[in-house]
This record gives C-alpha cells, sequence and structure tokens, in this order.
C-alpha cells in the first residue's frame, strides 16, 4: 500500500514537472516579435531618425500575459504586447526586452530586440589653425555625428570631382606664394533603415587658412648709373605677408629715409650718388604659436655722371634720347625721328643758351647786310646834288685859266723826258714885273708838238 502511495506521487511529480518544462520549451520556441510590416524583427533594427516604428510580441499559446522593459532603464515599462514609437529620436537607442507569461500555469519567456536610432551626418566641424607659415606643414581633422559614422574625404574647393585625400585628417605644407588657401571636408554615408529605402547622406564644410610668408626681396638692380639733372626711379620688388614695410636708408647719411616701395629721386645732384639700402620687415602670428619678426634688405650702387650729350645733337638733345635722322630725295617724303627735347633745369639752360645766341646771330647779319646794301647803292648811284656840285666846280675852273684846255691833268715829265714826248711842256704867261706865280698847286697841262 505504502509502496502503491510512493509510487503515485513520484508519478505525478515527474507529471507536473514534465508538463512545465514542455509548456515553458514551447512558449519560448514560439515566442517572436514583429514589425509595423507584418515581417519578423531581426535582432538589430535599425531605424530612421524621426521615423515611426511599432514591435509586437506574439505567442501561439492561450492565456499569455505581455510587457515591454528598456535595458538600464528600470522607468521604461509598457503593459501589452505592442511597443509602438510615432517619432523616433536619438535616445531611444537600447535594448527593449518582450516578456510573455502563462497566466494558467505562471510559466514566462522572453524575447529582445536591439533598436538602433540612424541619421544622416551634421554638418562636419574642421578643426587646425588658421593661420600658418609657408613652407611649415599642419594637420586638419574633421568631424561630423552621424550614426553610422560617415566616411571623411578631402577635396581643394567645392564642386569639383577630384579628391585629394581621404580619412578624417588631412596634413598639408604650403609651397607657393599664396595669401590663403582653402580645404573642403566632406562627410559621407548611406544609409540602410530595417523598414524603407536606403538612402544616401553627404555634407561638407569648408575653411580658409591663411599663410603667413617669410619677409624677402625678390628683385632690385645692383647699379644703376644716371646724369646730373635726371630721375631715378627704382623699384624694389618684396615678398611676405603680411605685406612687409619697406624702407631705404642711405650709407654714411643716418637721416635719409624714404618710406615706400619705390625710390624716386628728382633732379639728380652728384651728391646723390652712394650706396642705397632697401630694407623690408613683417610680423608673422600663426596659430598656436609665438609671433615672428622677419627681415630682409639689398643694396644698389648709384653712380652720378655730368651730363655727355650725342654728337648728333648735343645742342639739342638730352643724354636718354637717341637722334636718328633720316633723309629722303625731294620727290619722297622726308622722315625723321622725334629729336628729344631738353628736360629740367639743363634743358632750360640750354634752351636759353641757344635763344640768344640766334638771336645776337640773326641781329649781327642784318647790320652786315644793311652796311653792304647802302654801299653799293653809294657808289653806283651818285646823288643830284653831287653832279651838280662837281659841274660848277669845272665851269668855275674853266673860267679862271681860260687858256687851258679841259684836258685830263697827268703827273709832272722830266726835261730828259721831252725830247723823246710828243707833249711839251707849256709855261704860263706871266706879266712884266710880276715874278712867278704864286700859285703852286696849279696843274701842268701837256699839249702835242
Amino acid at each position: 500500500m505504502f509502496s502503491a502511495i510512493n509510487i503515485i506521487v513520484t508519478d505525478s511529480y515527474f507529471w507536473i514537472i514534465y508538463l512545465w518544462a514542455v509548456q515553458a520549451v514551447v512558449l519560448q520556441d514560439n515566442l517572436t516579435v514583429y514589425l509595423q510590416n507584418g515581417n519578423e524583427a531581426p535582432a538589430n533594427v535599425n531605424v530612421l531618425e524621426g521615423t515611426a516604428a511599432n514591435f509586437s510580441c506574439h505567442s501561439p499559446l492561450a492565456q499569455i500575459q505581455y510587457s515591454w522593459a528598456k535595458y538600464g532603464d528600470p522607468l521604461f515599462t509598457v503593459a501589452g504586447a505592442f511597443l509602438v514609437f510615432t517619432r523616433i529620436q536619438r535616445q531611444f537607442n537600447g535594448r527593449y526586452t518582450c516578456t510573455a507569461r502563462n497566466l494558467g500555469t505562471a510559466e514566462s519567456a522572453t524575447i529582445s530586440v536591439d533598436l538602433t536610432v540612424i541619421y544622416p551626418p551634421s554638418r562636419p566641424v574642421i578643426s587646425g589653425p588658421d593661420i600658418v607659415v609657408l613652407g611649415e606643414s599642419f594637420t586638419l581633422s574633421c568631424y561630423a555625428d552621424g550614426i553610422p559614422l560617415p566616411n571623411y574625404y578631402w577635396k581643394v574647393a567645392t564642386h569639383v570631382d577630384e579628391i585629394d585625400t581621404r580619412g578624417p585628417q588631412y596634413r598639408y605644407t604650403p609651397s607657393s606664394s599664396k595669401n590663403s588657401i582653402h580645404r573642403v571636408c566632406y562627410a559621407e554615408v548611406t544609409l540602410f533603415p530595417t523598414v524603407g529605402t536606403q538612402q544616401y547622406c553627404s555634407s561638407y564644410e569648408e575653411k580658409e587658412i591663411i599663410v603667413h610668408e617669410k619677409t624677402s626681396i625678390l628683385s632690385l638692380r645692383s647699379n644703376v648709373e644716371t646724369v646730373v639733372g635726371a630721375t631715378v626711379d627704382i623699384e624694389c620688388k618684396v615678398a611676405g605677408a603680411p605685406v612687409p614695410r619697406i624702407w631705404w636708408t642711405k650709407a654714411g647719411n643716418t637721416e635719409f629715409t624714404y618710406q615706400t616701395g619705390r625710390l624716386s629721386l628728382q633732379n639728380v645732384q652728384v651728391y646723390h650718388a652712394g650706396m642705397y639700402s632697401c630694407n623690408a620687415e613683417n610680423t608673422m602670428t600663426p596659430s598656436s604659436q609665438e609671433s615672428r619678426t622677419t627681415n630682409d634688405s639689398r643694396v644698389f650702387a648709384l653712380h652720378v655722371k655730368d651730363s655727355v650729350f650725342p654728337d648728333d645733337c648735343k645742342e639739342f638733345c638730352n643724354p636718354d634720347p637717341i637722334c636718328n635722322i633720316t633723309m629722303t630725295p625731294l620727290s619722297s617724303t622726308v622722315s625723321s625721328s622725334p629729336i628729344g627735347r631738353p628736360s629740367g633745369l639743363t634743358g632750360l639752360i640750354v634752351a636759353t643758351v641757344i635763344g640768344w645766341l640766334l638771336a645776337a646771330t640773326l641781329f649781327v647779319l642784318s647790320i652786315v647786310l644793311f652796311k653792304r646794301q647802302r654801299q653799293s647803292s653809294t657808289i653806283s648811284k651818285p646823288t643830284e646834288h653831287e653832279l651838280a656840285k662837281a659841274h660848277l666846280q669845272n665851269d668855275i675852273q674853266t673860267e679862271a685859266n681860260p687858256r687851258r684846255e679841259r684836258t685830263l691833268p697827268y703827273n709832272r715829265i722830266e726835261p730828259e723826258d721831252v725830247e723823246d714826248s710828243l707833249y711839251t711842256e707849256i709855261q704860263p704867261e706871266v706879266e712884266h714885273g710880276a715874278g712867278p706865280s704864286s700859285d703852286q698847286n696849279q696843274p701842268y697841262y701837256l699839249t702835242p708838238h
């Protein structure tokens, strides 16, 4: 009797355990979570931020009680088989567990789903220096908030096809003399939601980096030759960023200062000759570094000589122009290159002297011509008064000496020459008692035999 009772109790105990185990296995194996589209939910569900999501927990057994809980959040509990999100937010990320309890047997089973809220990358943030130095390397970092993590790549400018480098970091060494450089960071990702269609998302950010450059003098003439009175204009080409300050100095003259990139000297004199220096300086302030001052200088020699004009136009040209005069036949057009005009104080002096010389020459020529014209008119054309005076003198002389013939006077002939001459000397008649004539100025006349 006792043994029979023990057998019945033991069998009942094993039967209850068997039924509980079988029901628990059946409950666990048939507990499923479904999505709003009716499909079975995977272990990891991706949901786009801002969209709706519905989960339902289901078992084919009867008298099952359901509830939802969030792992790590004891305050989150939802009674029922449905877990509904009307607008997914990022804080909804986590693991959600559905618990199914059999009301008849008190058995329970659980099933969990990992919810991941995915969203496109935000606008990237570029960190790095704002001011760099030419020839020195620097690094930029790019970060964008997005799930899943985006891919990064860099370009030199927006809307270009060529990719400069890939990855969240960018290292670069500026090598060209540019005041600034631009770099663009792109963050891109393709979203694959569990419910819905995939989406491609991309965003970018541009950063301008100022490039500072050490001061350096690019070009300056080493020797300059000029003449007195000319103008000297020398340019000193300087590179650097920020823009360097430029000033000029002269060796041996501490008072000489010139604050500009071009040295201009007007009306150069001999004392302007000497050694001049072009000086440049700037201050660089790269990011996260101490300020640095850089400078450079270069010297040129100025030689000043007296004015020397070309031989072909030394009276009219200054030293710079070249006088080239081309003559053509009379039937052709005469062409000539312009002759340089004197300039400055030297030009004024030369022009004044030339003007006075021309005026004096014209004045002397006019006087000489006037005198020559007057002499020729006096000899060739005697006045009527002179002609009348000459006739009157001849008449008076004829009346005073009636016996003399109006012949041309001749020189006195010596006696030894009379014999051979065809003419004899006629002595004037002298009255008795009268001495020789006192008129020693009367001429002798010769008459033929």
